[in-house]
């Protein structure tokens, strides 16, 4: 779900594309720290 919602922002021409990659790094960032939580 969250890949095909991933697609969709990176293919709206309306949203500039650093702010999309800005997102994704974040929405990453919040994955890797949720894992590093499992993980301890």
């Amino acid at each position: 779900m969250s890949k095909q919602k991933n697609k969709k922002l990176k293919n709206n021409p309306a949203m500039p594309k650093t702010d999309v990659e800005f997102a994704h790094n974040g929405l990453e960032r919040v994955a890797l720290k949720a894992q590093e939580r499992q993980n301890k």
